[in-house]
């Protein structure tokens, strides 16, 4: 009885989670640890995974572009949605190329039809007169370069990610100098939006000097 008192209470006092979709929301340590890892799971107060997420993560870096006018993250988040766009397009095709290649006759000639006018519309056009196994897979040694992409792309974007998480460490050090902070600007209890005045100030004091 008491275990299932403790799981009842548990249960009960578990908190619900929401995701972060403006600055003032997210802290500078889950913005950190998303460039660090590009896992989404940090765009939410308990960490998990939601759908919700990736709306929070571009409602987040609009919001942030507006208030820094960055051009190392503006570039930084052309590279994610060119990224993700590839992988939208290779994730599609290979279910579409796999169903055709499956397609049995008793499903119907109108779903077979519907198939390869999906494709189509990603430009890889299939002619029924043809050998349509050997054209399945010539789409799919195709779709294998945009794999490519994707992962030479990935690449750059942990490289540009390793520069933003070494200039963080070493700006909180050095705005915290030019402030004269007599105390030490914590990652999870500053907001984002927070660490971007501190920036902007540090700035207007550098320049005054």
């Amino acid at each position: 009885m008491e275990i299932l008192k403790n799981l009842f209470i548990k249960k009960q006092t578990k908190k619900t989670s929401y995701s972060y979709f403006s600055c003032d929301e997210i802290s500078l340590y889950n913005w950190t640890k998303y460039l660090e890892t590009q896992d989404l799971k940090y765009f939410n107060s308990e960490l998990e995974e939601t759908k919700e997420n990736k709306d929070a993560m571009y409602s987040v870096f609009g919001e942030y572009l507006e208030l820094t006018e960055n051009r190392q993250i503006i570039s930084r988040f052309s590279k994610m949605h060119k990224i993700m766009k590839l992988q939208s397009k290779y994730n599609t095709v290979s279910l579409l190329l796999k169903a055709l290649y499956n397609w049995k006759t008793e499903i119907g000639i109108e779903q077979f039809k519907e198939i390869i006018e999906q494709l189509a519309k990603w430009n890889y056009k299939i002619d029924t007169k043809k050998d349509i196994f050997k054209q399945i897979e010539q789409i799919n040694k195709r779709i294998q370069g945009i794999k490519t992409q994707i992962q030479l792309l990935e690449v750059d974007f942990k490289k540009d990610d390793e520069k933003e998480k070494i200039n963080i460490e070493s700006e909180i050090i050095t705005v915290s100098r030019i402030l004269e902070l007599k105390y030490r600007i914590d990652k999870k209890e500053t907001t984002l939006k927070e660490w971007i005045e501190y920036c902007k100030q540090a700035k207007k004091v550098s320049d005054g000097k």
